[in-house]
């Protein structure tokens, strides 16, 4: 019976221990005031971090710190350090309850919003047939495959509410320009009342007059023809951008180019009085045998001063004759 009761108070006191390290370690582990008060301001001072406070923050700071916590060291729970963050707490719970809610719509999307969706997906799925289309050689495309590309812009456009932006209508233009080349009846019922008598594009609803394209040859409308005597003069002034001499600063450059001069032909003197005193000095201390070996190493030194020093005199000289041409 003796021997029962010792086990059992064995059990009781590991128990007891058990509990005593767990409720540490809750306590450890939970958030002190300190920490929990910094994270408070630090979510009101920051731009919409305050929905990163959960409502249990709010009823924590409202409330305050706890006994155990205002005699546990805490450093933020006087009065002045609670007044702005308490009060701040209380507004946002304020807000959070008068918020409406957001309506349910438990028969799913609308009629309408399934219509525009499958509209703007139609349109999605003609505009990538169209610029497949166009993006190959339009002088071997037969005038039927022609005339079905632009029906699909009119579909595009008036049966799913597609946008005509400039690459829409470049495209229309590069197909009514090919059925022009052939002698063919364009078709011009995309833009028949989109154009004014100045060949300017009049914008869709709601968008922003645009003036004529300007494209590889000048400012042309995106459906004109261009004559030889256009294209030749766009060819001139293309070519003469190539003549306007590029401004640039001679004093900068000579002063750069005798810097760099400077420097790499110190480098380059230091470098072979170095290898110069090197050879000397192992020359001096070596042994017969040694000293050969040494006159062996002069021939390829030598050949190395006459490249340098060389090389330097060339780019001087190559300087100062380009300096008196200019």
């Amino acid at each position: 019976m003796k021997y029962k009761s010792n086990i059992s108070a064995k059990i009781i006191v590991v128990l007891m221990i058990i509990f005593i390290i767990s409720s540490n370690i809750i306590t450890y582990a939970a958030e002190s005031w300190d920490e929990f008060y910094l994270r408070f301001i630090e979510a009101l001072s920051s731009d919409g971090k305050t929905s990163s406070l959960s409502d249990a923050d709010l009823d924590r700071m409202i409330k305050g710190p706890t006994k155990e916590e205002r005699y546990g060291g805490a450093f933020y729970i006087d009065a002045t350090s609670l007044e702005f963050p308490q009060e701040q707490a209380r507004q946002i719970k304020e807000a959070r309850a008068q918020a409406p809610s957001e309506p349910s719509n438990p028969s799913g999307p609308s009629e309408e919003d399934k219509t525009n969706k499958e509209k703007a997906e139609m349109a999605k799925k003609l505009r990538k047939e169209i610029a497949e289309f166009c993006a190959g050689d339009l002088t071997k495309k037969s005038e039927e495959g022609i005339r079905n590309c632009l029906n699909k812009i009119t579909q595009y456009k008036n049966t799913y509410g597609g946008e005509m932006d400039d690459t829409m209508m470049q495209y229309w233009s590069s197909l009514n320009n090919e059925l022009k080349s052939r002698n063919e009846k364009p078709d011009e019922t995309i833009i028949q009342n989109q154009v004014n008598n100045d060949g300017e594009v009049i914008p869709e609803q709601g968008g922003s007059t645009s003036k004529p394209s300007t494209g590889s040859l000048g400012t042309s409308s995106a459906s004109a023809e261009h004559t030889l005597g256009e294209i030749t003069s766009e060819a001139k002034g293309f070519l003469n951008k190539g003549t306007v001499a590029i401004p640039f600063n001679e004093g900068n450059l000579k002063n750069a180019s005798d810097t760099l001069f400077n420097i790499l032909l110190g480098l380059a003197t230091a470098a072979v009085v170095i290898i110069g005193v090197y050879l000397g000095v192992k020359f001096m201390m070596s042994t017969v045998e040694d000293k050969a070996k040494v006159k062996e190493s002069l021939i390829p030194y030598i050949a190395g001063c006459v490249v340098v020093f060389g090389a330097f005199t060339i780019w001087k000289l190559a300087l100062l004759l380009l300096e008196n041409i200019g």
